[in-house]
């Protein structure tokens, strides 16, 4: 089972945001998203889980998302946003237990205290959400969506994370766990979709990589083969020069002519 997107298109009124994107992320993968902003990458993510209209399909496990119910969604795949906001003031320990009330793990009342341990967040359960800073609420949230998605494959098939921008606010050590739980995730069978802008941490964890730029896709495939000069200079519109760590494969970015090209077009 795979989530399959053929030809889809995504509008905000008369404006097009994505333009006839296709690809497929499958189970056992990490599939990164990256692109500079406004190529469409949360749009895609949106669109994915349900939360837009869109033209051309998107197939999650079989079943065409916009004729899901969404209860039915949310016991398949998890979503953790850009960003969350809470008008009360909800303990840590409430707003990851929202997760088991949308997922199928309801029964499990430690669930949401495994999942705060998960994401390094042991002793924080009766901590306010509003009180912990932004890259603990980002950890909280994360947890919520574990908790949703604990399992990542059951009798039903796989079931998948979509994280968007999931380590924007952290701390290296935690981008570091956070995309590990990501990887393991994936290694345990289940599907991971991630938004991310770090290309370093993109070549370390990604097996499968999908670049965007202006709603369309420049190219996909293993990190190696997709995160070359040519293509992200191209979607990023600044010369960039990929290298590899010693003895490794392993794609890292360094931006060192970035100024010097955007002086050109000046």
């Amino acid at each position: 089972m795979t989530l399959s997107v053929h030809n889809l298109s995504v509008r905000y009124g008369r404006k097009t945001v994505i333009d006839g994107l296709e690809f497929e992320a499958r189970p056992g993968a990490l599939l990164a998203i990256v692109g500079p902003n406004g190529s469409g990458k949360s749009t895609l993510i949106k669109a994915i889980c349900g939360d837009l209209p869109y033209e051309g399909s998107i197939v999650f496990n079989g079943t065409e998302v916009a004729d899901a119910r969404p209860r039915d969604l949310a016991g398949v795949r998890g979503v953790l946003p850009q960003a969350s906001t809470l008008a009360f003031p909800f303990h840590a320990i409430e707003v990851v237990r929202i997760g088991l009330s949308s997922g199928v793990g309801a029964d499990h009342a430690d669930r949401a205290h495994a999942a705060m341990a998960r994401v390094g967040l042991t002793g924080y359960a009766n901590r306010y959400y509003q009180e912990l800073s932004g890259g603990e609420q980002q950890r909280v949230q994360l947890a919520r969506v574990l908790a949703q998605v604990w399992e990542p494959v059951t009798a039903d098939g796989p079931r998948w994370l979509m994280l968007d921008e999931p380590v924007s606010s952290l701390d290296i050590a935690h981008q570091l766990q956070i995309m590990t739980i990501a990887r393991d995730f994936a290694q345990a069978g289940g599907g991971v979709v991630a938004v991310m802008h770090d290309l370093n941490l993109t070549g370390l964890f990604a097996d499968h990589v999908l670049v965007m730029a202006e709603g369309q896709a420049l190219a996909t495939g293993r990190p190696v083969d997709v995160m070359t000069d040519v293509t992200l200079s191209r979607a990023y519109g600044c010369d960039l020069q990929v290298n590899t760590v010693p003895q490794s494969v392993t794609p890292f970015v360094l931006p060192h002519n970035a100024r010097a090209a955007a002086s050109k077009r000046v």
